[in-house]
């Protein structure tokens, strides 16, 4: 690709106004089925959006914490696309609900005078760590919309003894990150940033769930068994819809497909077996070869 050569001003620089460019360039590509998506070169599509890799590896990890892509090896990534989000939502909504349910089972032990082995929190670190937290907020407590300060305190975690000596700062600094985050989050449609600046005690900055798929409704997209609704009209490498678009799930005309296990595969094979015994002439005896040669003669 050769490199844009318009100047880039800060806001030009943001992840998420990098992040709508970065999905512009893979958008019309077909998603990915038996590890054929499109490859993606980290090194060219920083020159090419002219900024550093760095950047770009921001963008990157928060699009592989939910599966929009997958790392290949050092620099080299493959497009999985949006489609799969539904699905991956979900699986990401029933691990919070098992962790949450884990530590409540733990506070209730405790509670009733009981000894409980207390598992350790790991602090969370790193960008798609982060956003995989902030997203599970509101899949796991089904609210649509959270404050900035608790959504900092709920998935960063509280202040260190280190960080206390100076609170702002620290705060300031996990602001930013969740901010970050956010900016990413919105360009694909997935939150929206309230009262972002804001100092009114009634208006504070929050985050708020605009994807199209409410919380409480995202366990409806677990992985079941079954195979995936299938567009009749559909050619087989059919672009991925835009990004943030409200086009429902499931396209108009689709069919699902029934689930086919083994015993259906045997009782199948038993009927067909069944029916062609049935549909078959009988076959006369065969004449003894005295009775033959009689017949002959005669």
């Amino acid at each position: 690709l050769p490199p844009q050569q318009e100047t880039k001003s800060r806001k030009d620089k943001s992840l998420g106004v990098l992040c709508v460019n970065f999905m512009k360039l893979f958008e019309d590509k077909p998603p990915n089925r038996d590890n054929n998506g499109q490859v993606i070169e980290i090194s060219a599509v920083a020159d090419f959006l002219q900024v550093k890799r760095r950047r770009i590896y921001d963008v990157i990890n928060i699009l592989e914490s939910i599966d929009v892509v997958c790392r290949v090896k050092k620099n080299t990534y493959r497009w999985h696309g949006v489609d799969n989000l539904p699905r991956y939502f979900a699986e990401l909504q029933k691990a919070g609900l098992e962790e949450r349910a884990a530590s409540e089972a733990v506070a209730a032990v405790a509670a009733a005078g009981g000894e409980a082995a207390v598992p350790a929190g790991a602090k969370t670190k790193g960008m798609a760590q982060t956003c995989q937290k902030l997203i599970q907020i509101f899949l796991v407590s089904g609210r649509t919309e959270i404050g900035l300060t608790e959504a900092a305190e709920e998935v960063l975690g509280p202040l260190s003894p280190a960080e206390e000596a100076n609170a702002a700062k620290a705060m300031k600094t996990k602001v930013r990150r969740m901010y970050d985050i956010a900016n990413v989050l919105q360009s694909l449609g997935i939150l929206q940033k309230e009262n972002v600046g804001s100092t009114s005690l009634q208006n504070k900055p929050s985050f708020r769930w605009v994807y199209r798929i409410e919380p409480t409704a995202m366990g409806d997209y677990l992985s079941t068994g079954t195979r995936p609704m299938v567009d009749v009209r559909a050619t087989a490498h059919s672009s991925a819809p835009p990004v943030g678009s409200a086009a429902p799930l499931l396209p108009e005309g689709a069919v699902e497909l029934p689930v086919v296990t083994p015993a259906d595969v045997v009782a199948a094979a038993e009927s067909a077996a069944t029916a062609a015994a049935l549909a078959e002439p009988p076959v006369a005896p065969e004449q003894p070869a005295e009775e033959q040669n009689v017949s002959m003669q005669v």
